[in-house]
Parts: structure tokens; sequence; C-alpha cells
């Protein structure tokens, strides 16, 4: 990726999403540890538009129209599914930023929800946060028809990927705040770090000959020659839900 491709059009979003924390961190809205809270916490944004999502394409889509039942029951099962990943993990996290932080408790059930609700920084971002999925899933989904287009079962899977990345540049700054007092350069790393991600999906998302790359990489190491064609359009489909919005 050239310097100048970080730059198009497309990643203008990206670049104000970073400036928009940093602001809000300089002027001492949002701390470093809140900074890295709602991070974790957009996990489970992503989670409930998702599920209004699947269900959009259970009651809307042509597809599902003799289907509805499927349809209810895989959004339900990803609900489960992936509210108990979210559960292990933030409990997992909550664990850890106890380390650092007194007012977050290491025991199990809602208390520590309470307690980072009452964070005027963690408040301001949530809201800012919910009302930009609201606006995509608007815009970006409903309008557009979007909900037309995608297989609900493989649409079920969309935000597991983004959402592993999300949990990692999010529990790996918190090191440096649980062991060290990195303060604002913490903040500043965690930032970059997203940054960096959300450009590469950018990336694969407005230029041919990079997705194509993408699609290389993954297909690098198998081995089939029968399904080796149904496979790379899986494979296709797949990095496609990944870097929709």
């Amino acid at each position: 990726m050239r310097l100048k491709d970080l730059f198009i059009p497309e990643n203008k979003n990206v670049w104000l999403t970073a400036l928009f924390y940093i602001a809000l961190i300089i002027v001492g809205r949002l701390s470093a540890t809140e900074f890295v809270i709602v991070y974790a916490l957009e996990t489970v944004i992503i989670g409930v538009f998702h599920g209004i999502k699947m269900l959009t394409i259970t009651f809307l889509s042509s597809e599902m129209k003799h289907n509805r039942g499927n349809g209810v029951g895989l959004t339900l099962f990803f609900l489960v599914h992936y509210g108990f990943f979210v559960f292990i993990q933030t409990t997992f996290f909550f664990v850890f930023l106890s380390m650092g932080d007194s007012r977050i408790s290491s025991s199990f059930g809602v208390s520590n929800f309470l307690t980072i609700f009452q964070f005027e920084g963690v408040r301001i971002a949530l809201i800012l946060i919910m009302i930009s999925h609201a606006f995509k899933y608007w815009f970006n989904f409903y309008k557009n028809k979007r909900y037309q287009e995608v297989n609900l079962a493989l649409y079920m899977f969309q935000p597991y990927v983004r959402i592993i990345i999300q949990q990692f540049v999010a529990i790996i700054p918190g090191f440096f705040i649980v062991f060290g007092n990195g303060g604002l350069a913490v903040a500043i790393v965690l930032i970059l770090i997203r940054t960096v991600v959300d450009l590469f999906f950018a990336k694969i998302k407005t230029s041919e000959a990079a997705f194509q790359k993408a699609v290389d990489f993954f297909m690098k190491d198998y081995k089939g020659n029968n399904d080796k064609r149904l496979e790379e359009e899986n494979v296709v489909q797949f990095l496609k839900l990944i870097i929709e919005e």
C-alpha cells in the first residue's frame, strides 16, 4: 500500500474517526482507560445491530419469504453464541482492568457495567457509536435494500473476524495501562492500531488488486483441486461481507 493511498476520499471517515478520538483525549473528555473500555464495549453494539440486520433479512428479503422460521432460528443462534463469546471476553477484560483501576471490580455480574456507564467519557463515546451504527444500518443496509443481496447463513458470521481484531487491539494497550503509566501515549497507540486495521479494510474494499491479493493470501495453502473454484468463491463472498459497512 502506497502512502498516498491512505488519503484517498474513501478513507476520510477512518481518519475523521481517529482525529475525533484524539481530540476527545487531548481535551480531557476521555481517558486512556475509558478509551480502551469504549473499544471493548463496541463489540456489544455491533452484535445488537447485526442481530437487527439478520431480522431485517429474515422478514424483508425475497429469498427468505418462505423460510422465515429458519431465519429467526439463525438469528437466535447468533445472539446466543455471540452473546456467550462477548460475555467471556468482557469478563476477562474487566478482571484485567481491575488490576489497574480500583473503580472496576474483578467479580462477575452487571456491577461493572453500571460502574463504567457512570464515566462521562464512556457515555459520550457510546452514544456517538450507537448513532453512527444506526445511520449505517439505515442508509447502508435498509434504505438501499442491501438485505436483498446477502445470504443469511453466511452473513451470520460477518462480525466475528472484525470483533476478534477489535478485542486484540483493545486488550494489548491495556497491558501498558495496568503495568505502566502510558497515559496519552497508550491511547494514541491504540488509535493508530485501529486506524491501520480500518485502512486495510478500506483498501481491499476500494481496490480490486488489493482485494485479489487478500483472496490469494487465504487461498495460498488450499490443497484441493476439484473444488478450488468453489472455495475461492466462498472466500470472495466472505471477504466482501467482512469489509462491508
